[in-house]
């Protein structure tokens, strides 16, 4: 072999070797600049990403907490809420007007007509206590007719109690001519209120009353109230 050949062949052999060993500290540069940033530089993206997500989050959870707290708050009266319940006060004499009517019917009846003349609403509770003007005694109530709840009047409004006069078969009694009635309100726990009794005129100036009498309880319908 001439020694050119060999020349050309022993240069050829050192440019293989340097072209691999430049293809080599490539790839090891390349893996190294991976290893040293990319993932790491990708991961901490990520992360950060992440971080802020959740803070995010965070934020809309503890506004939407807030947000049911204070609305929680106004429901049960702790939070801002200024609203009250107004406390109806009872009637009174000086406040309702009483009144005695006839009915045609049922027979030996006639109605209370309690009036509020007042500018505000007022309770007229349990029954009226009714008496013959000088009598000792009040008429007995008629439990059947209690309602399920006070007979509460706005300004104008009336309530009406029943009253049976007399029994129509005679069984009260000979019975007595009465030209007024006494007329005494009851307070929250059904006990006479310590106002003196409304003096109630009769209808037709004269009614006759035996020891069957009764009377219902303040009832906001007239013909509740006459229907015992």
């Amino acid at each position: 072999m001439s020694s050119t050949l060999r020349t050309l062949r022993s240069n050829r052999s050192l440019r293989v070797a340097a072209a691999c060993l430049t293809a080599a500290a490539a790839l090891s540069l390349t893996a190294c600049n991976n290893d040293a940033g990319g993932v790491r530089s990708s991961g901490d993206t990520q992360k950060s990403s992440t971080e802020q997500s959740a803070g995010q989050k965070s934020q809309g959870n503890e506004a939407r907490t807030s947000g049911s707290e204070g609305k929680d708050e106004a429901a049960n009266g702790s939070g801002t809420s200024t609203k009250t319940d107004a406390v109806t006060r009872s009637c009174s004499p000086e406040t309702i007007q009483v009144e005695a009517e006839a009915v045609k019917s049922p027979i030996n009846h006639m109605v209370l007509v309690a009036t509020n003349n007042s500018d505000s609403a007022c309770n007229l509770h349990y029954y009226p206590f009714v008496g013959e003007e000088g009598a000792q005694s009040t008429l007995q109530p008629v439990e059947e007719s209690k309602p399920q709840a006070v007979a509460t009047l706005d300004p104008g409004q009336s309530a009406y109690a029943g009253v049976l006069l007399s029994a129509a078969d005679g069984s009260g009694g000979e019975g007595r001519e009465t030209e007024n009635f006494t007329v005494g309100l009851a307070d929250s726990e059904g006990s006479p209120t310590s106002d003196s009794p409304m003096i109630v005129e009769a209808p037709g100036g004269k009614a006759h009353v035996d020891d069957s009498a009764k009377v219902t309880y303040w009832l906001t319908d007239m013909k509740d109230a006459i229907s015992f």
